[in-house]
């Protein structure tokens, strides 16, 4: 332990070990000697700050005496009073865009309950109560982020803010809401539609089939419909390219599936969907298509899979008494039957899956068919798993569902001509539209020996020569024609990108064209011909 002690004679301090006690020590300032005694050491006492002891002498310690003012006859300087910190910093930057955010979350709002209170969109059905929540909803969030930036200007914040929130709840009282309407409440003529009692026979009314049908259904979304896509001048009456499908007892789940299905099988595109109207109190459905020409029949070939129809196509109006059962999920037995590969329904009971209305339960089955069997299990050639397969090619347009359906055909289609054959010529025609190809049935193409698999190829490496030059190089030399083909007519790239895949299959009847790249004027394009032409060289 160190002890301080103090020189005698220069009163200088030092600190030295407490095994000096009662020695001699010499003074470094004066050089003077002392024996370490208990008079020249000095005791440590403890520090305290102001308040931890109260003593009256500290009380008189340390504090600043009151200032006298004197009097004086002549009129003293007033200054003003210290500006707080806070109030003299600037804005921070989150401040700031707090204030941008409340301000942009106010207008954009603004602007979407506008554009959004039209027939047909957004806030259609949405009633005057949940309107002025939703409003207040964004009021209040936008008016909190404005008066917590506004840090200079706090009450002219919550003033501004209140302007806003006033401008945006009148808007709310403003804007028409428009609701869809439901049977009974108007017709297509705009008069009220008042459906009979219960028991009245419309016969008996004097009205014949059509109009009760018009009656029931409530015609009047279909009639303006087909008043739209009407054209005198080319003498279209606009029936034609409006359906409209009835459908009795749906809850609110199914009418989305229902109308996904419809979607699927009549190729519409999703930014074209139907307008599904509400009919009895909601338990019922009418879907109308417009704007679709198609043969009624294929509207009723469809619907039949949804259950019992019944037709108006002198209305284009389809009547279906839905089946129920088609949307029950599978028993725990049928489940089990459908995961597990050793049962023997297995492989049947996936099979029937494939034409159900609900996408999700395709998608399901087509990815355990397309699953390579445990060992043990052996698989059988089944000629209607092969035609429900390309069946799905031909109506689905679903990218994943496309691509396990390729899959599955390289099981269950494998070596077989007349299949390879239909799936070639429908991959060709979408190549020839532009749709997207999985690499699944191009891969099943390959493995088949497919004679389109060459022109699909081709296509496929015209846009993206980097993602299929190896399936390209698969084809081997029979496609030596197209690539040279390609060396005179395609842009640099395609070139480039030809001459790497002749180094790899070429064949010696290359040779004469490959020369001509040897003095090209791209460098690059000059040694991948040289490179291809000492790598043809080099095979027997």
């Amino acid at each position: 332990m160190d002890l301080q002690i103090q020189c005698p004679v220069c009163s200088r301090r030092f600190r030295v070990h407490e095994d000096l006690t009662g020695k001699t020590v010499e003074c470094g300032a004066c050089e003077q000697r002392f024996v370490v005694t208990s008079e020249t050491v000095i005791e440590d006492r403890d520090k305290f700050y102001p308040g931890e002891h109260h003593d009256a002498l500290l009380d008189r310690l340390g504090k600043k005496p009151p200032r006298k003012v004197q009097k004086v006859s002549f009129a003293q300087a007033e200054y003003t009073p210290d500006a707080e910190a806070e109030a003299v910093l600037p804005s921070t930057a989150g401040q700031k865009i707090a204030v941008m955010v409340g301000i942009v979350f106010f207008l954009l709002y603004t602007l979407v309950f506008v554009l959004g209170s039209g027939k047909g969109s957004v806030f259609q059905d949405v009633d005057m109560t949940k309107r002025l929540i939703l409003a207040g909803f964004v009021a209040f969030c936008s008016s909190l982020l404005i008066i917590f930036g506004a840090k200079g200007w706090r009450a002219r914040s919550f003033l501004f803010s209140s302007f806003l929130t006033a401008c945006l709840i009148a808007l709310v009282f403003v804007m028409p809401i428009h609701k869809i309407p439901s049977a009974g409440e108007w017709a297509g003529d705009g008069s009220q539609n008042e459906l009979p009692g219960n028991g009245e026979d419309f016969s008996e009314q004097g009205e014949d089939e059509v109009s009760v049908v018009k009656r029931r259904v409530d015609y009047g979304p279909m009639q303006r419909e087909i008043e739209k896509h009407a054209n005198e001048e080319e003498g279209e009456d606009g029936l034609s390219m409006v359906t409209g499908i009835y459908i009795g007892d749906i809850t609110e789940n199914n009418v989305q599936v229902v109308q996904d299905f419809l979607q699927r099988k009549l190729s519409l595109p999703s930014n074209e969907a139907p307008a599904a109207y509400q009919r009895n109190g909601g338990k019922d459905r009418f879907i109308v298509f417009s704007g679709l020409v198609q043969r009624f029949e294929s509207f009723v070939k469809h619907c039949e899979v949804l259950g019992k129809v019944k037709t108006h196509p002198e209305i284009r109006v389809i009547e279906v008494e839905l089946d129920k059962s088609i949307f029950a999920e599978p028993s725990r037995e049928v489940h089990r039957q459908m995961t597990d590969p050793n049962n023997p329904s297995y492989f049947v009971v996936n099979m029937e899956q494939l034409n159900h209305v609900n996408l999700r339960r395709v998608r399901l089955a087509v990815g355990r068919l397309a699953s390579p069997p445990p060992e043990g299990v052996e698989i059988r050639k089944m000629p209607r798993m092969v035609e429900e397969l390309i069946r799905l090619l031909r109506e689905e347009s679903d990218g994943e569902l496309v691509d396990n359906v390729g899959h599955a055909l390289q099981i269950w289609a494998k070596d077989d001509k007349e299949a390879v054959g239909t799936v070639g010529r429908i991959v060709v025609s979408w190549s020839k539209s532009g749709r997207f190809i999985p690499i699944s049935l191009v891969e099943f193409l390959l493995e088949n020996g497919s004679e389109d698999s060459a022109l699909v190829i081709d296509g496929l490496w015209g846009k993206s020569p980097e993602r299929w030059s190896e399936y390209y190089v698969k084809l081997g030399p029979m496609i030596e024609g197209r690539l040279t083909n390609h060396l005179e007519t395609s842009p640099v790239e395609l070139k480039k990108a030809a001459l790497g895949i002749l180094r790899k299959i070429g064949t010696r009847k290359s040779l004469p064209i490959l020369e001509k790249y040897r003095d090209h004027q791209d460098e690059e394009i000059k040694i991948l011909a040289t490179r291809a032409i000492s790598a043809i060289e080099s095979r027997k």
